[in-house]
């Protein structure tokens, strides 16, 4: 109610077939509202090829969920190391720059511990034994669970008491991956294994956090729904 148009990205469908039945689903609902429809598909085409390139070149994947600090400290210097070879690190912008760093570094131990623990989500991209690439966030809004976990490199499986995913939105944190890489869209192939990952888990919703920021356009090839948003501070008159 209150849209006349349904824009499709054409990286949902190529997820896993639930989410191509649920998209050509939406679509049809869409055309019986009387809404315009229309479908991105050249985006998909290219991140195909990038997916193909990767494999050949024996490029994989680490998913990991942290549930201890020691295991969210090692964690985290493995992205900072990445950030160090990333054009962020190099412009000295990114997280490994004060007051980012600290931040961030608080971050992971609140999501690996107490009321929060296993919000975490943390991939590495890596090429014979080397990290390349990194993508981080969190969890909220899932409902307590206790059950085995597939998680890290090995695919070691643990039990946790913490918040399921299913049904959850998912913030993404942030991202970078080695400069050296960069023709091989390194960037594009996290945020795809990311939204599998999110996928097999039952997320409700990717938080991708748009921005105005020209260096943040890349976004808007993954999004479908653009949410405008305003903060504001309310403060005592002053007499």
């Amino acid at each position: 109610e209150g849209f006349t148009w349904r824009h499709v990205s054409g990286i949902t469908p190529a997820l896993n077939k639930t989410c191509a039945d649920f998209i050509l689903n939406s679509l049809k609902v869409a055309k019986e509202l009387g809404l315009t429809t229309s479908f991105d598909g050249n985006f998909r085409s290219k991140l195909k090829k990038a997916l193909r390139r990767a494999e050949e070149r024996g490029v994989t994947y680490e998913r990991h969920i942290p549930l201890t600090n020691a295991e969210a400290d090692a964690l985290y210097a493995r992205m900072l190391d990445v950030e160090s070879r990333s054009w962020k690190g190099q412009e000295n912008s990114g997280i490994s720059e004060t007051p980012s760093k600290e931040f961030h570094h608080a971050m992971m131990h609140r999501l690996s511990v107490g009321p929060q623990a296993g919000c975490a989500r943390v991939m590495f991209a890596t090429h014979e034994g080397r990290d390349i690439g990194f993508i981080f966030g969190s969890l909220a809004g899932g409902e307590l669970t206790s059950r085995p976990f597939l998680i890290g490199p090995r695919g070691d499986y643990v039990t946790a008491h913490r918040p399921s995913p299913r049904g959850s939105v998912y913030r993404g944190q942030q991202f970078s991956y080695d400069q050296e890489w960069r023709e091989f869209s390194v960037g594009d192939l996290l945020q795809f294994q990311q939204m599998e990952w999110l996928c097999e888990e039952g997320v409700a919703r990717y938080d991708m956090g748009m921005s105005d920021d020209p260096r943040m356009a890349y976004k808007t090839h993954w999004a479908e729904t653009v949410r405008k948003q305003q903060t504001w501070i309310m403060l005592p008159k002053q007499q």
